[in-house]
């Protein structure tokens, strides 16, 4: 979603587009994975947990994709135009919600047979993917000043610090322990509504991803800690899959408290994937092919992330209940509304002035 810069402007960072051709995969995934209320299946069941664990697998989807953004609007490489910014970059964004969300708005209409109003009401609002172009654009609007914060690593960790300690750490602990039947449950009740007033971050976990990216992708790590996140990954990964098990077991219903986008399973995972990719490709100089199939696919990633919601809920697919049957039938529509995706998106980006505004 970032403008293209000459070589001389800015390098290209080769494991930024693979990491980001991964993460729009994985919000397919994400998306082909058919609720729990959908299905009406047993919490626990096999087909659920098979379920339960792809959902953990590609939660760190859309974190990722605010911290490549933050990666590359935030780098000191980029020369930064505000006039620029907002003539192509926020414009872009503008034109692609208002296009595409009206899009699905008279699809909704005409399948629904609603009229006017309905319409007005589903394009204000935007089908429920759009949500990442409507966090996204205040953060391109906030990137001149988050420049001014981020040319100094000690306000850079200051921000991520107090990020850390009022967004994440208290509010989830807080949260849960709320999950236990403890004595006097209401006290960290009050406490969580407190520190969600307290902190100065609340909702704008956006901003704290985008701040992230720079971060991470600035900072050189140690080469006797590479082991660190990939075990620190793998460790998140399997304690939300199994918190998320036991906490849905409790309830009796699918419980999202785990994979919500401001839970430090998530936050951890999103790090070690993020910094994975850029210890095996940072370096890396693909060959004339590679690179032009990364380029490629790295270019239809925005494209793909606006279109697959529409494949998806057109293919009306009837999931099987079997596990082995239902993991099967994940993985391979994910592929197809990809690849599908993928074709459109490229046919789209070879008409001129569709390719510039709406993919």
């Amino acid at each position: 979603m970032e403008s293209k810069m000459s070589a001389q402007q800015m390098p290209r960072y080769w494991h930024l587009d693979l990491l980001r051709i991964l993460a729009i995969l994985m919000v397919v995934l994400h998306h082909a994975i058919p609720t729990n209320a959908e299905l009406d299946i047993a919490v626990q069941s096999a087909t659920w947990r098979v379920m339960n664990a792809l959902y953990g697998l590609c939660v760190w989807d859309v974190p990722v994709m605010f911290m490549i953004s933050g990666a590359l609007m935030l780098s000191e490489n980029r020369r930064l135009d505000t006039r620029r910014l907002y003539r192509k970059n926020i414009a872009r964004l503008a034109v692609s919600f208002c296009f595409w969300s009206a899009v699905y708005a008279l699809v909704f209409c005409m399948v629904r047979g609603k009229g006017k109003w309905t319409f007005l009401n589903q394009f204000l609002r935007g089908h429920y993917h759009m949500w990442f172009i409507l966090s996204i654009i205040p953060l391109y609007v906030l990137t001149p000043l988050l420049r001014r914060i981020t040319a100094s690593r000690r306000a850079t960790e200051y921000l991520l610090l107090i990020g850390l300690l009022f967004s994440f750490v208290p509010n989830r602990l807080l949260a849960f322990m709320s999950l236990f039947e403890l004595p006097h449950a209401d006290v960290f009740q009050s406490a969580q509504a407190s520190f969600v007033s307290l902190t100065p971050y609340r909702s704008l976990y956006c901003a704290y991803y985008y701040v992230l990216g720079h971060y991470l992708q600035e900072t050189a790590w140690e080469k006797r800690r590479k082991w660190l996140p990939a075990a620190a990954g793998a460790a998140a990964l399997a304690a939300m899959i199994w918190l998320s098990d036991w906490q849905s077991g409790c309830i009796g219903e699918t419980s999202p408290h785990f994979y919500a986008v401001d839970s430090l399973g998530v936050l951890v995972l999103s790090c070690a994937i993020f910094l994975l990719f850029k210890r095996a490709f940072g370096q890396a100089e693909p060959g004339r092919q590679a690179r032009t199939w990364i380029l490629r696919l790295s270019s239809c990633s925005f494209g793909i992330y606006l279109i697959h919601p529409f494949l998806i809920e057109r293919m009306s697919v009837d999931y099987p209940l079997t596990a082995p049957a239902m993991a099967a039938c994940i993985l391979g529509l994910t592929v197809v509304v990809y690849v599908l995706s993928c074709l459109i998106t490229a046919g789209i980006r070879r008409i001129p002035i569709l390719k510039k505004m709406i993919v």
